[in-house]
C-alpha cells in the first residue's frame, strides 16, 4: 500500500471537522482491513463484522482494470451511533463510494468528501466504485466514529423491602412514596416519583452522552421516601455501608460494576437490593 496514500488518510482523518485530539486517545487501536478479492459483487462482500466506537477501522484496497471496478464490505453495527467514511484516492475524483442499509443506497460521496450519518443498529455495506476506463488506482477508507453512542439508563422498578410510611403520620395510606434520583458522571437526571405504592413501575428513561475520551461513567442511583417534612433514603446498595447505589459503567466493554464487583452488562436487566436499615430493591437496564 503507498505509503503516501496512508498518509493521505491519516491526514484526512486529523481534518475532519467532528474529530479532535480527544478522538485519538479514545480510539488508539486502528485495524487495516486489507482488500480480499473477490468482494466484486453486493452478494459476496468482504465481512468486517461488527465496528466498535473506539476504533479506527483503516479499509485498504485496490481496483485493478475494467473486470474489477468494484469493491463491497459488509459491517454490522451494535448500537446506534455517528460514523464517518471517507473515500482517499489521489487523482481519482470521478471514483465514488456508495452506503446501503439492506441493498438500500441511503448515502454516496465522490473521493475526498465523508459520508457522515447518525446510523442505526443493522447491517451496511460499503461499495467503491471506479469510473469506466480507469488505469488502476489504490485506495484508502478511514471508517471512524468521533464520540461513544448515547447511554440510555431505565430505571424499570422498584419494591420496598420494610415498611417506609407510618400510618399515624402519613397523610395518606401506609404504602411508601418513593422518588427514583439518577445522577450520572456527577449531573443530576430528571428525576420521578410514584405515591402511596410500594412496587412502583417507574420505567424512567434518562440519557447521557459520553466524552470522546471517557472510559467509564459513573451513575449513582438513590431511591427516596417522601412525606411532608420526613423523607428518608432507602437503602438500596449491597454494601451495608450505603444506602445509594454506586455503579460504573465501563465505556468500552459495556460492563457495569458495583458493590461486589460485576453486576451486569449492557443491556441486561439488573435488581439489586439494599442490606441495612430500611431496604428496597431496583431494578434497571443501561443501554
Amino acid at each position: 500500500m503507498n505509503r503516501k496514500l496512508l498518509a493521505i488518510a491519516t491526514a484526512t482523518i486529523a481534518s475532519l471537522n467532528l474529530l479532535s485530539a480527544n478522538l485519538v486517545q479514545a480510539a488508539p487501536q486502528r485495524i487495516d482491513i486489507v482488500d480480499r478479492e473477490s468482494n466484486d459483487a453486493a452478494n459476496t462482500p468482504q465481512k468486517i463484522g461488527v465496528l466498535h466506537f473506539d476504533r479506527v477501522y483503516m479499509i485498504k484496497g485496490n481496483l485493478r482494470n475494467n473486470q474489477d471496478r468494484t469493491d463491497n464490505y459488509s459491517f454490522n453495527i451494535g448500537r446506534k451511533a455517528q460514523y464517518i467514511a471517507t473515500l482517499v484516492i489521489p487523482n481519482q475524483q470521478n471514483a465514488e463510494m456508495r452506503l446501503y442499509r439492506n441493498d438500500t443506497p441511503i448515502a454516496t460521496a465522490k473521493s475526498g468528501v465523508a459520508i457522515d450519518r447518525v446510523l442505526d443498529a443493522g447491517d451496511y455495506r460499503l461499495e467503491v466504485i471506479a469510473p469506466a476506463a480507469v488505469a488502476p488506482f489504490e485506495y484508502v477508507i478511514p471508517l471512524v466514529t468521533p464520540v461513544p453512542p448515547p447511554l440510555r439508563l431505565t430505571i424499570e422498578n422498584a419494591k420496598a423491602l420494610s415498611k417506609f410510611d407510618d400510618r399515624a403520620i402519613s397523610l395518606g395510606t401506609d404504602r411508601a412514596d418513593f422518588r427514583i434520583k439518577p445522577t450520572i458522571d456527577g449531573r443530576a437526571m430528571d428525576s420521578k416519583k410514584i405515591a402511596e405504592d410500594d412496587t412502583p413501575a417507574f420505567n424512567h428513561t434518562v440519557t447521557y452522552q459520553p466524552n470522546a475520551n471517557q472510559l467509564t461513567i459513573p451513575i449513582i442511583l438513590r431511591l427516596s421516601e417522601e412525606d411532608p417534612g420526613s423523607d428518608e433514603t432507602a437503602a438500596i446498595s449491597p454494601d451495608p455501608n450505603q444506602k445509594d447505589l454506586q455503579l460504573q459503567y465501563a465505556v468500552r466493554t459495556g460492563e457495569v460494576f458495583g458493590p461486589n464487583g460485576l453486576r451486569g452488562r449492557l443491556g441486561e436487566t439488573l435488581t439489586v437490593a439494599g442490606t441495612n436499615g430500611k431496604k428496597a430493591s431496583i431494578t434497571f437496564r443501561i443501554d
